[in-house]
């Protein structure tokens, strides 16, 4: 985790950048597009996003799903509550 600190708002940050994109790596999401915000308030998941084909469930079944949501939960907690809306979701 990195401290940044602005003097003249008084703010301080807490940077988790490393972290994710660790867990980025970890979980072969490097290449995903990025969001200044990961979801609108307004959207609500539903059955639809699930997997719809056998090759779509059988490629989610590799996916170690408690554990990308176990780090994202870690840096939610730690550094971005905003996060916390589409985390609450799933």
């Amino acid at each position: 985790m990195e401290i940044s600190r602005d003097r003249r708002s008084g703010k301080l940050l807490l940077l988790k950048q490393r972290y994710i994109k660790k867990i980025l790596r970890q979980f072969e999401m490097q290449d995903s597009k990025l969001v200044s915000t990961p979801l609108g308030a307004d959207v609500i998941l539903s059955i639809s996003y699930s997997p719809q084909t056998e090759h779509e469930e059988r490629y989610m079944s590799k996916v170690p799903y408690s554990s990308a949501i176990e780090s994202l939960m870690y840096a939610m907690v730690c550094t971005r509550p905003d996060i916390s809306h589409i985390h609450g979701q799933t």
